[in-house]
């Protein structure tokens, strides 16, 4: 995402383009989320899977069967869309019947009886020295 700041210097106007929308700018968190709704949007309706947003992340539902195909499907269109994102490593999550998302544990494990399982994130502590 671009922008482009124009500000007055000695009479004359300036612009400077920035690769990043600008920290403190009143439309810069408007525009990233406009833009991520758009990708949502787009990946849900290209994909026709249950996915949702928050910020720049994309949480997506997918039976099992799927999960091999719809990873490098989601990547193609971020990559189309020129979207940059993690390919590998820390950031690349695959799908998992329990995942944890914005502090809280999905447990999808015992879905098909009907139970779904939302809980606290466990946050692993320290270990104590002694």
């Amino acid at each position: 995402m671009h922008a482009v700041v124009v500000f007055p210097v000695k009479g004359a106007w300036r612009f400077y383009k920035s690769i990043s929308l600008p920290v403190g700018c009143t439309g810069s968190v408007y525009g990233f989320v406009r833009v991520s709704q758009a990708i949502w949007f787009v990946i849900s309706k290209t994909l026709h899977c249950i996915t949702s947003h928050h910020f720049d992340d994309f949480p997506t539902l997918v039976c099992t069967e799927g999960c091999k195909v719809l990873t490098p499907a989601f990547s193609a269109i971020l990559d189309l869309l020129g979207w940059e994102h993690a390919k590998e490593g820390d950031k690349v999550l695959g799908f998992a019947a329990a995942f944890d998302l914005l502090g809280v544990t999905s447990d999808l494990c015992s879905a098909p009886q009907g139970v779904l399982k939302i809980m606290n994130k466990d946050h692993v502590a320290e270990p104590a020295t002694l």
